[in-house]
């Protein structure tokens, strides 16, 4: 491997797995060099799938995350609405939260009564209202078709619509596999690296329940992707960097968080380019970095341009006050404490009674634990030019850089400030941490530590998702 941090490498030269065969000059064909890959991409997503299942069908009440206003967008949406500000959440949502039930929310109105119609929205918490109405709707048009499939087959609509999550889940947990190879790791130590996401409550939370965070794995891979295409081989490209950012923005804005640290990153090397006054990479490299923001402003700008004609000019968002406190003069008080809470992206998330456990919680801490720290290891674990260092440099960047947008946004938008940032705001850069940290272990040759705790640790989430631990 070259010793400059982002210069090309030869795409085969350090990974006999994909060179051609010794004598032939003809590159292998697609087929061939996809065909040994297959059996482990299609393991990981097999292992995400069958997680996801297992929630959705032992987890029957609704999630703490909001899950009530994602359902009623994937509704609105399949019945040929967009909902807008003011709206009150449809009375099949309602019956189905009362029904349903929510493990931190056991005063809501009694299912009878909802079921009947008859129940005011009022009574519900957030007043009953759809306050998550701003969200570009790409991911709630995937759960409508997967509710109105899970309708006709005869499911409810709500479990149809988890099923979008779960295929969001399994396609990116394949997606994280093909990204960790491209960072030349062997297949065992992709794999591994990939599973390792899947015990994680945040992550197995996006594949069970209806929420936009359900592409966030899938973003992410394209994340790590584009980094290793830049910082192995040199390629420095708009065009894919630019359909991650319109994935993550048309899906949730808060997920163009990990493409957005990788072209940040490409952005700074653009001094070299300065220096060297190679004008030609430094086009290139701004077409990179450029068009990818263009794109997230674009779709955050014009999707709020299109929600501002709409609904009640006068709303007021219900939880203010309770997740967020008024700025009073400049915010530096309420925005720079925060500024680091997102470090601990992988430890937060509410799982309802039925899904968690001691032996859950206690995994996912132990993980968290390391991978808070896995930024931090590959930056001293390889020299201070090997490109691997790119990895913890935009996790690090990523994290503090997903408290700045969220707090910008809410600052400038509402006048407020949030107390506390939640760590699923910046779950796209889990892939680029999860390769940090296998890229780390591998350099010190911990292979069988890596595979026996990932092995374990994915068969007690899934045991304990499942009520056998």
């Amino acid at each position: 491997m070259q010793e400059n941090l982002g210069e090309a490498l030869d795409d085969s030269a350090s990974d006999p797995e994909i060179t051609p065969a010794s004598g032939d000059p003809a590159a292998p064909s697609l087929w061939t060099r996809l065909r040994p890959e297959l059996p482990w991409a299609a393991g990981v997503g097999l292992l995400a799938l069958l997680m996801s299942m297992t929630a959705i069908l032992v987890g029957t009440t609704m999630s703490a995350l909001d899950e009530q206003t994602h359902m009623d967008y994937a509704w609105q949406i399949s019945r040929g609405e967009i909902p807008a500000a003011g709206d009150d959440l449809s009375d099949y949502v309602l019956e189905e939260w009362s029904c349903r039930g929510q493990s931190n929310m056991p005063e809501l109105p009694p299912c009878e009564l909802a079921a009947a119609g008859d129940a005011a929205t009022e009574d519900y918490p957030g007043h009953g209202e759809n306050y998550n109405f701003f969200h570009p709707p790409a991911y709630y048009v995937t759960a409508a078709a997967t509710g109105l499939v899970g309708e006709a087959v005869g499911l409810e609509f709500s479990t149809g619509a988890r099923l979008a999550s779960a295929a969001w889940l399994t396609i990116g947990m394949v997606a994280v596999y093909g990204a960790l190879r491209t960072w030349r790791l062997p297949r065992s130590w992709a794999f591994s690296g990939a599973a390792l996401l899947l015990a994680f409550k945040p992550v197995i939370a996006s594949g069970w329940q209806v929420s936009n965070d359900g592409p966030a794995m899938l973003v992410g891979a394209g994340a790590l992707w584009v980094l290793g295409r830049w910082a192995l081989h040199g390629r420095i490209g708009w065009l894919w960097p630019t359909l991650v950012a319109l994935l993550a923005a048309t899906t949730k804005v808060m997920s163009s968080v990990g493409i957005l640290a990788v072209v940040g990153l490409i952005a700074v090397m653009a001094v070299a380019d300065v220096r060297k006054r190679d004008w030609r990479t430094l086009g290139r490299r701004a077409a990179t970095v450029l068009a990818p923001v263009a794109v997230v402003s674009a779709c955050m700008t014009g999707w709020s341009a299109f929600q501002s004609g709409r609904g009640d000019p006068d709303w007021v968002n219900p939880l203010f006050g309770i997740s967020t406190r008024e700025v009073v003069g400049r915010p530096f008080d309420e925005v720079v404490p925060t500024l680091l809470d997102a470090f601990g992206l992988i430890k937060s998330s509410q799982f309802p009674t039925e899904l968690d456990g001691w032996q859950i919680t206690s995994v996912t801490s132990a993980w968290w634990v390391l991978l808070t720290a896995a930024p931090f290891m590959v930056l001293v674990a390889f020299g201070a030019m090997r490109n691997e260092r790119l990895l913890g440099l935009a996790a690090i960047a990523g994290t503090i850089g997903a408290g700045v947008i969220v707090q910008v946004q809410e600052v400038v938008g509402n006048g407020y400030a949030f107390r506390l940032i939640s760590g699923r705001y910046a779950i796209t850069l889990l892939p680029i941490t999860a390769a940090a940290f296998v890229l780390s272990l591998q350099h010190r040759g911990f292979a069988i530590a890596l595979h026996t705790a990932v092995g374990l640790s994915v068969a007690v989430m899934w045991l304990s998702l499942g009520g056998v631990l």
